[in-house]
């Protein structure tokens, strides 16, 4: 019975210690087991994870810089025909601000010609009918001043003329008249005398012959 007893107990203790042995290098199996699937499957996952990861980041990277050289690709026409665009509008409204400009600097360099002609030829027109009319004036009254002096000349010496001839012929007159009065006078002085001295004589004749006849 001791050594049954003993059987037993030793092979109780065996099969403890087998079956606590067996369940420690099960559980630790089972647990290096885990541990080392835990490891790999965290291994793996992290592994997967990254190359997802790193799969998604470089399709990503990819896709943006698809995207990006894309829109780059089709931004740059566009921007180019943009620009395009920009700089042939630049350069037409360039072009039609400067033909306006131009036209604009002709138009007025063209009336300001029109109005400076215009301004000198009525300033001409304006000179020439002042000349003209000052000419005419002046020989109208050259003409009038001509003939008024003319004809105060011509008055002027009909009237010297005529006062001449006027006291010429009273002049004359007096003259005539003096002498005629003068001839009269000695004709009369001489005829009185002759008279008075033909009476003187034929008085005296006439008392020489009445005192020689006594």
């Amino acid at each position: 019975m001791s050594l049954s007893f003993g059987f037993i107990v030793s092979l109780t203790s065996s099969s403890i210690m087998g079956l606590s042995f067996g369940f420690i290098v099960s559980l630790t199996s089972s647990s290096i087991m885990s541990l080392s699937l835990c490891f790999i499957v965290n291994l793996t996952s992290s592994l997967i994870i990254r190359l997802i990861f790193g799969f998604i980041v470089s399709l990503t990277s990819r896709l943006i810089m698809s995207l990006s050289f894309g829109f780059i690709v089709s931004l740059t026409p566009s921007l180019i025909i943009s620009l395009s665009f920009v700089f042939i509008v630049s350069l037409t409204s360039s072009s039609i601000m400067s033909a306006t400009f131009g036209f604009i600097v002709s138009l007025t360099s063209s009336s300001i010609m029109s109005l400076s002609f215009g301004f000198i030829v009525s300033l001409t027109s304006s000179l020439i009918i002042r000349l003209i009319f000052g000419f005419i004036v002046s020989l109208t009254s050259s003409s009038i001043m001509s003939l008024s002096f003319g004809y105060i000349v011509s008055l002027t010496s009909s009237s010297i003329m005529s006062l001449s001839f006027g006291f010429n012929v009273s002049l004359t007159s007096s003259l005539i008249m003096s002498l005629s009065f003068g001839f009269i006078v000695s004709l009369t002085s001489r005829l009185i005398m002759s008279l008075s001295f033909g009476f003187i004589v034929s008085l005296t004749s006439s008392s020489i012959m009445s005192f020689g006849f006594i």
